[in-house]
């Protein structure tokens, strides 16, 4: 699992909202050399006007950014490859939510953002399978002419229109992918759900949650507002793994073990992590509604019961082993 800063950084640059953020490009810069001639121009240069705007949501990237490296970082990544290298960069840069700011990792640091939202922008439209609907050159020049004041050109009313368009689209099909999506996982989950019961020794509790104790733990049980250090194997309901923090770990032998605070993580891992003894490791069987229910990423999908194998390796109180959320935490859109 991305740490959380990483995560933002690669998927909440450009939210698909009906509204986008009003365009701080100057009217009187150098005027862009670009001729945009067709329909997929515009809608490419419009990406790349916004996803380069929505840097300066951070003040202090606003102020202190290396825009030449930043251009070069994201037009070097625009692919599904994962830049590994930049998550303790940006921590370094950043802090892990994002409210420092370290200017002896501006350099790196902005070749890094620009690296990060590349690959943010390639793999969310990989996702929609719309990638075949930009233009890639174009999508740079957009996002260039922005960061070097360029007078951009389309305006904010021809560009939040090309965006609210393709917005609505895909909003559409994601609701009716989604409809579909739900109805499979719904009997799948019961049936994982039914299956996980009749377990044998298993832990059957009240709101539907089911933990299968592998191995043994010691001591005390962690707290609803505790800490925890731990690796995990997460399930969907057809047995496929969707995340593997051991798989994780071997891309990237310095990563640490995953540390986050019970009061901040879906209702089923408060409950079920209380469950559990330093050491031990279980197989937590979780229902939709405690869960993500139907606002689930899209990687599990609405109405998904989740099976997690769980290893919990250390506990403690709040702030002793995951760093401390911002006063107004940010929404990363999962729950751990």
């Amino acid at each position: 699992m991305k740490n959380t800063l990483v995560y933002i950084l690669a998927t909440a640059f450009l939210t698909l909202s009906a509204c986008s953020a009003e365009s701080e490009a100057t009217e009187d810069g150098t005027p862009s050399d670009v001729k945009l001639t067709t329909f997929k121009d515009s809608l490419s240069y419009a990406f790349g006007v916004e996803y380069a705007n929505s840097i300066y949501a951070n003040q202090n990237m606003k102020q202190s950014l290396d825009k030449e490296l930043a251009i070069k970082g994201f037009e070097s990544n625009i692919s599904d490859v994962y830049p590994e290298s930049c998550e303790n960069v940006l921590k370094q840069l950043m802090g892990p939510y994002g409210q420092d700011f370290n200017t002896a990792y501006v350099k790196e640091g902005s070749e890094c953002v620009g690296k990060i939202i590349g690959y943010g922008f390639y793999n969310e439209m990989k996702g929609l399978n719309k990638l075949e609907e930009f233009n890639i050159s174009m999508l740079k020049k957009g996002f260039s002419d922005f960061l070097l004041n360029k007078k951009i050109a389309i305006n904010e009313t021809q560009k939040k229109g090309l965006l609210e368009g393709f917005t609505s689209k895909v909003n559409n099909q994601i609701k009716a992918k989604n409809a579909e999506v739900k109805v499979e996982n719904d009997k799948l989950s019961v049936a994982m759900m039914a299956d996980a019961k009749k377990i044998k020794g298993a832990q059957i509790f009240d709101n539907g949650i089911v933990i299968q104790e592998i191995k043994a733990g010691t001591g005390a049980f962690p707290g609803a507002t505790d800490d925890v250090q731990i690796e995990y194997i997460l399930k969907n309901a057809k047995g496929e793994t969707i995340q593997n923090s051991y798989e994780m770990k071997k891309m990237n032998p310095k990563q640490e073990p995953i540390a986050m605070n019970l009061g901040q993580v879906i209702p089923g891992w408060t409950f079920g992590l209380q469950k559990m003894k330093k050491g031990g490791k279980y197989k937590l069987f979780i229902p939709a509604d405690m869960a993500y229910g139907d606002q689930a990423p899209t990687e599990i999908g609405p109405g998904a019961a989740l099976l997690f194998e769980i290893e919990l390796l250390n506990f403690g109180k709040a702030g002793s082993l995951a760093p401390p959320m911002p006063k107004a935490p940010v929404n990363t859109g999962g729950g751990f």
